[in-house]
């Protein structure tokens, strides 16, 4: 005589199962840049350990920067290379909260101050002056721009640039994709 296990313990069993598998597919947390409060504390950063600054302007509401906030900025590869260099990101908008929503280890509050000090350190324009975003710009430890790249790009032209300008400012790094 063959045992047949009763439906409802069946389907339960079977629920388990999967709820088993799908928690164990489930990354324990998302990778994401780690971008610093300040502009000069990340500039002096960057004189110190000889590293690029990558330098990210990023808005609300739009699809490109959306993405670029959503998918590439916690892209693995992107997140790898993005620890070779001083990250900055500057956004004029509120998310809410205590810390960001949109930007991860930041308050909405920093990368507002972030956005001007960008705005005028580096592209030396006015505070409010109207930028292009996305935008991303990397500057070599000594201040000079070495690439900009406005508009919207894919994980892989991002890591095409960190790895370019890495290269540039430190021909030593001899980074490869």
């Amino acid at each position: 005589m063959s045992r047949r296990l009763h439906p409802v313990i069946a389907v339960l069993f079977i629920t388990l199962l999967s709820s088993i598998a799908s928690w164990a597919n489930t990354p324990t947390s998302a990778a994401q840049v780690v971008w610093q409060k300040d502009l000069k504390v990340a500039q002096d950063l960057a004189t110190a350990e000889n590293k690029v600054i990558f330098i990210a302007l990023n808005m609300d509401g739009e699809r490109a920067n959306d993405r670029m906030a959503k998918d590439v900025y916690s892209d693995k590869q992107v997140v790898a290379l993005t620890e070779k260099t001083v990250n900055v990101i500057g956004s004029r908008f509120e998310h809410g909260g205590s810390e960001c929503k949109r930007f991860g280890g930041l308050t909405c509050a920093d990368h507002q101050s972030v956005d001007m000090a960008i705005r005028v350190r580096v592209l030396e324009l006015p505070a409010d002056a109207n930028v292009v975003a996305p935008q991303h710009i990397f500057v070599a430890p000594d201040g000079k721009i070495l690439l900009s790249v406005s508009y919207e790009i894919t994980a892989k032209q991002l890591m095409w640039c960190l790895v370019t300008a890495i290269n540039k400012a430190n021909p030593d790094a001899k980074l490869a994709m």
